[in-house]
């Protein structure tokens, strides 16, 4: 239901609030959540239905936290949230999303990019450090004296084949990008996503669970 689901991002939205305008009385305090920031891209270029979804979804998902973020308010479907404004953004992210629609009468597909995967991975997403130069990128454009934080970033990839050459593409992008004060990379241990299991191994550290 994109209802019930909009209603609880405001909700999400409205929790962050409140909890910064706690964090922030302390001093010498920052607080972000941790923007899932995703490039959507359509489909097939010419299509105006499929650019059109990849547009709203940017402002929807995108535009909406990095405002509030920013100039300290933000509107969801009409819904007025303020909280107070922050010098620092924490941003996860991982690949580029594309957008399919049909018919404006059907349900849209809307899934991680598989068409060229330049590093293969456990789920061939279309991993590589160029989707995170432009995350962080539009990140700086919008809210230019924010330093950022990515939180989480990261490769499927259970054989390590593809992992250290994802790293040192990262290295790469994070020394063009001095706004950027860390990078935290997901996951320490091997880990269950449970939606995707038994595939999608996102650990650096294995873990013997049959010991």
């Amino acid at each position: 239901s994109l209802r019930l689901a909009l209603r609880a991002y405001t909700q999400m939205l409205r929790a962050h609030a409140v909890i910064a305008r706690a964090l922030l009385r302390r001093p010498n305090a920052h607080a972000s959540p941790a923007c899932n920031l995703s490039l959507f891209a359509a489909h097939t270029p010419f299509s105006l239905l499929d650019q059109g979804l990849a547009t709203t979804l940017d402002a929807l998902f995108n535009r909406t936290i990095l405002e509030l973020l920013t100039y300290g308010r933000t509107r969801v479907v009409g819904c007025l949230v303020r909280s107070p404004k922050s010098d620092f953004i924490a941003v996860n992210t991982y690949t580029r999303i594309t957008t399919r629609c049909t018919s404006p009468f059907e349900q849209p597909d809307i899934d991680h990019e598989t068409l060229s995967v330049a590093l293969p991975n456990d789920l061939r997403w279309d991993v590589g450090a160029k989707y995170l130069y432009d995350v962080i990128c539009s990140v700086h454009a919008f809210a230019p004296k924010a330093r950022v934080l990515v939180s989480e970033h990261g490769v499927p990839d259970g054989h390590d084949a593809t992992r250290c050459k994802l790293m040192a593409q990262v290295c790469n992008v994070l020394h063009e990008c001095p706004y950027v004060v860390g990078y935290l990379v997901w996951s320490f241990t091997r880990n269950v996503e449970w939606d995707i299991a038994p595939a999608g191994d996102f650990g650096v550290v294995d873990v013997d669970f049959a010991h």
